[in-house]
């Protein structure tokens, strides 16, 4: 059995980006099985924290920035324009799968 795997985050609010990723979760835990897929996150427990971690740095470090919503907007604008290039280019060569196949 194959299971597509693809995970594209392009225009996704945070609830949309929940759900998928509870839905990977949870295929990953049905490909693998529920022993398997828990040893893998008690491994992975310290990476998981430390990313964590990151994430609350960055945002601590973003929101004390003087003009924030300023640099940011200036950002998007300059942005704009390479990713729609990057777009179009992703989309004549097709997205990039990922498949696994379970034993059975």
């Amino acid at each position: 059995m194959e299971k597509d795997l693809i995970f594209d985050t392009r225009n996704l609010e945070l609830a949309e980006f929940m759900r998928n990723l509870e839905e990977m979760e949870k295929t990953l835990a049905d490909l693998w099985g529920d022993d398997v897929y828990t040893a893998l996150l008690r491994l992975n427990q310290f990476d998981t924290e430390l990313f964590r971690q990151a994430q609350i740095e960055i945002q601590r470090r973003l929101f004390l920035l003087p003009d924030l919503q300023e640099r940011l907007a200036d950002f998007k604008a300059r942005c704009a324009p390479l990713e729609q290039t990057a777009y179009a280019d992703a989309r004549e060569r097709g997205r990039v799968q990922v498949q696994v196949s379970a034993a059975g």
